[in-house]
């Protein structure tokens, strides 16, 4: 019975693992269910990446950088995220300052070091001086 329930386990691995490790192809559009519409991995229940995903769609072009239609289904949490410009790390999603997030109704194209997404803690005393004031 042993030797069964652990074969039982053993297979269920190996299924598992087949399942999370299939990738579309690079250039799919259109409805893709339940992957990631960056990196392409499921987001399916059980992959460890469906509770914290959110829908999502975006364009999709070819090597020449011509669109070639745009696909949907869910981005993953490990692809959620944008990187900051003054630091170069992570910035999760609604964690980021732009300009408008700043100045409000005169925004400026960039920050006047040319950063548009940054960190909070990124930002200078006089922008956070700032935010806090147009924020209140």
């Amino acid at each position: 019975m042993w030797i069964s329930f652990l074969n039982l386990i053993v297979l269920s691995t190996l299924v598992m693992a087949n399942f999370q490790c299939k990738k579309l192809d690079p250039l799919v559009t259109g409805d893709i269910g339940d992957y990631c519409v960056e990196c392409l991995q499921s987001t399916a229940f059980g992959t460890g990446r469906f509770v914290n995903r959110i829908s999502a769609d975006r364009d999709v072009e070819d090597e020449k950088g011509e669109w070639i239609g745009q696909r949907s289904g869910y981005l993953c949490p490990e692809c959620n995220w944008f990187e900051c410009d003054r630091c170069d790390e992570k910035i999760y999603d609604d964690e980021d300052c732009t300009p408008y997030d700043v100045y409000q109704d005169h925004e400026p194209g960039t920050f006047s070091d040319g950063a548009y997404r940054v960190h909070y803690e990124c930002l200078t005393d006089k922008e956070k001086e700032l935010m806090e004031a147009n924020n209140q």
